[in-house]
């Protein structure tokens, strides 16, 4: 058993290396996710090769959540750090044509004593643009997400969640939500 497209924050072990016929065996997977350079639900594919060829399907999946471990935190620093604040986290579009997009910005404030750092944002689908203004924010200061729903081949009520992920220690991972319904254009 052996692996192809194997990515550098994986290393797969097949324990034993060949199997009899009829024997089980185990696949041993260590992630390094500081070699991931990426944070949330993440998934890898690879593909698995019997006797060194690949065959139409045999794939494994891999998949993590990436979080922040802030247990090592004094309380001097989780005093010190910075606290994610969302004005609004919801937005109601009310009703769209098929075809028309939504747009919003979500305002943010960093409550906190030191800089807060946008990790990533990510949205439910691939209808829901997300452009933040910065991925740094100053304690006290203010900044925006901005937030684009394309309603084309959607139809009826929608819900899509935004995830921002940061480094508040209390609320590194915040959801925000757009929704409203999409009606189909009016013929005459």
């Amino acid at each position: 058993i052996g692996f192809k497209r194997v990515p550098a924050h994986l290393s797969l072990k097949m324990v034993p290396e060949t199997l009899q016929p009829k024997q089980k065996g185990q696949i041993i997977a260590t992630y390094d996710a500081s070699k991931k350079n990426d944070w949330g639900f993440v998934i890898d594919y690879l593909d698995v090769l019997i006797n060194q060829e690949y065959k139409s399907g045999n794939r494994l999946t891999v998949s993590a959540n990436l979080v922040e471990d802030f247990s090592s935190l004094s309380k001097s620093e989780l005093a010190n750090s910075p606290k994610v604040e969302f004005v609004k986290d919801v937005f109601d579009f009310g009703e769209l044509t098929q075809g028309e997009k939504a747009e919003y910005s979500f305002t943010m404030k960093n409550m906190g004593k030191s800089d807060l750092i946008i990790r990533k944002t990510k949205a439910s689908c691939g209808c829901t643009a997300i452009a933040p203004s910065t991925k740094i924010v100053k304690a006290g200061e203010a900044s925006e997400i901005k937030v684009v729903f394309n309603s084309s081949g959607k139809r009826g009520r929608q819900n899509k969640m935004i995830t921002v992920i940061n480094n508040d220690p209390v609320d590194s991972e915040v959801k925000l939500r757009i929704s409203g319904n999409v009606v189909m254009p009016k013929t005459n």
